[in-house]
Formats: structure tokens, C-alpha cells, sequence
């Protein structure tokens, strides 16, 4: 799916480009984890191709009327658009493996947290390293995870790819002027860490968080990036 053609920015637009989850994806949205997952809607809802689609920071949602049920929702495929595919890559049986796809712990286990093939779609790619960022990354179909290099056991964060997606409608989302504030001192040591070494300008504010995961470990939410640590 491409990028938002023919949108327009609504009246209900936040200050920083946010808008308020549309009432048909309330639901879907916090199924897969609401803010700490997805971010904050970055574009208003409109129809594509007969759709119903609504972009978050993180993904693309959309809603196939002609299906009825939870079926009815799913994430876009937005990651094709904006990585290569490559073939899986050869390695030895104790490398940890997305579907033959190379990958590593960190990773993984984010991707099980959240939902695995039925959120993420299928990878992409191996694992690979971002020299630009200092980071390892794994892309999938419609969300991609990635950590520092630097901290092979995590935490993990999910990259933007609908701020990549959304392209030209969502020019007005941006980092709000709001301080980071308080929470900032109650942060679990690695995530407050790693905040500190990307700085506020890759990050953007700090949202939401933390909260305790059921498998144990945490996540914090900032504009740019859900953090994540390790059992």
C-alpha cells in the first residue's frame, strides 16, 4: 500500500501532528498494545482502495468493511515499501531464527511478546547492523524491531515505519515541546541508559511507561521508539 495520497489534516489534529484514534480502530489499537506498541495515531482515518486505514507512528491499520469480525483488521504490509527483501541467511543451529531468518535474542523475544507472525507479518530480513544509528535492526512485513548494538540482550525498540509510510500527510507530526518531566528518574536503568545515548532528538518525549510485561521485562514509550528490557 502506498503512502497517504489524497488525505487532508483534520480539524481534531493534536499540537505536535497526533490525532485521536479513530472510534472503528479503538479496539484493534489496544489489542496490540495501544501506545506502548503502536505510538500515537499520526494521521486522521480515510479511505484507501475501499479500506479504512489509519496511521500510527509505528504501523499502518486498516479495516476491510467487506469482512466481518476481528478478521476485518490487520496491519499493512508497509515494510516492502521501505526495506529490500533478502533471502534467509546461513547460519549455525544455535543462532536464534525468525522463520529461517537470522535474528537474536533481543529481538526475538520482542517479537513473541508482541504477537509474532500474526502482528508482525513475515521478516524481511537477517538481522543486520545500522552503522548511521549504532544499532541492529530486523525488518518484517509491517513493523520492524531493533536495539543498540552495543546491548545485544536489549532493550528492544520498534522503528517508525509509519512516520516512513506516511510521508507528505504526516509533515505536521513532530516532537511536542513538552519536557520529558519526572518519570524520567523512575525509568529502569538500561531503557534510562539508552534514552541518554540517543538523546532526545532521535527519541523525542517520553510518553508513557513503564509497564510490566507478562513474560516478564518492561517497556517504555517515547514519541519515536518503544524501549523494552529483558526478564
Amino acid at each position: 500500500m502506498s503512502g497517504c495520497t489524497g488525505g487532508t489534516l483534520s480539524p481534531n489534529q493534536g499540537p505536535s501532528g497526533t490525532y485521536p484514534v479513530a472510534v472503528e480502530f479503538q479496539g484493534y489499537y489496544a489489542e496490540l498494545g495501544g501506545m506502548a506498541v503502536l505510538g500515537p495515531a499520526i494521521s486522521q482515518a480515510f479511505f484507501q482502495d475501499g479500506r479504512l486505514v489509519q496511521y500510527t507512528q509505528s504501523a499502518l491499520m486498516v479495516l476491510n468493511p467487506n469482512i466481518s469480525g476481528e478478521e476485518a483488521f490487520s496491519l499493512a504490509a508497509v515494510g516492502p515499501e521501505l526495506v529490500s527483501s533478502e533471502a534467509p541467511a546461513a547460519a549455525d543451529e544455535d543462532t536464534p531464527k525468525i522463520q529461517d531468518y537470522t535474528s537474536d535474542a533481543a529481538i526475538l523475544l520482542a517479537y513473541n511478546v508482541l504477537g509474532g507472525e500474526a502482528v508482525f507479518g513475515k521478516p524481511l530480513t537477517n538481522l543486520r547492523f545500522n552503522q548511521n544509528f549504532n544499532w541492529v535492526e530486523q525488518h518484517f512485513e509491517t513493523m520492524g524491531i531493533a536495539h543498540r548494538a552495543d546491548e545485544p540482550n536489549g532493550p528492544a525498540f520498534i522503528l517508525p515505519y509509519g512516520v516512513s509510510a506516511c510521508a507528505d500527510l504526516c509533515d505536521e507530526y513532530q516532537s511536542p515541546i513538552d519536557a520529558i518531566g519526572e518519570h524520567i528518574g523512575n525509568l529502569p536503568s538500561e531503557i534510562d541508559t539508552l534514552a541518554t545515548q540517543f538523546g532526545k532528538g532521535l527519541m523525542g518525549n517520553y510518553l508513557a511507561g513503564p509497564f510490566s510485561l507478562t513474560e516478564g521485562g518492561q517497556e517504555v514509550v517515547y514519541e519515536s521508539m518503544v524501549l523494552y528490557t529483558n526478564p
